[in-house]
């Protein structure tokens, strides 16, 4: 979780600071796509403010990736609202996995969540904490910076 947090602070400090930067002029759209889009309708790579794009950081949108006070993101999103394959906030929506307020996944942990393997308080489905904390150890050895 603690390289979740430091990964997730890179990409919100430099979606940031590229939009403070503004797109450069004469910059080519890559793919049919600007590189970088702040408060567009238009999707972006890098959408800021809101919006669409593959990487949306802002007060909502929706994305490949979201970071946000909602959004939905198609692999991730988190968010005070949040709905995607992993989500992450207070109300959330998870089609695999979730760590929420109130929410329901097939996995998940949280003080109010449906699923089918969940952790946590006022669950409803079976008790996953021995399978989740199996794949907290397996992904802690996958993603670790050196090897154990």
């Amino acid at each position: 979780m603690k390289r979740f947090g430091v990964l997730s602070g890179f990409i919100i400090v430099t979606a940031i600071a590229f939009a403070i930067m503004g797109p450069t002029p004469g910059s080519q759209p890559v793919l049919g796509m600007p590189v970088l889009g702040v408060g567009d309708q238009d999707p972006a790579w890098l959408q800021v403010g809101g919006g669409t794009g593959v990487l949306v950081v802002g007060i909502g949108g929706a994305g490949v990736v979201t970071y946000g006070l909602y959004g939905l993101g198609v692999l991730f999103a988190t968010g005070q609202a949040a709905a995607g394959l992993f989500a992450i906030g207070q109300l959330a929506f998870g089609l695999i996995f979730v760590i929420c307020q109130m929410g329901a996944a097939l996995t998940g942990v949280g003080q109010g969540i449906v699923g089918v393997q969940v952790a946590g308080q006022g669950t409803l489905g079976g008790d996953g904490e021995e399978f989740l904390t199996r794949l907290q150890d397996d992904a802690e050895k996958v993603l670790a910076f050196t090897s154990r």
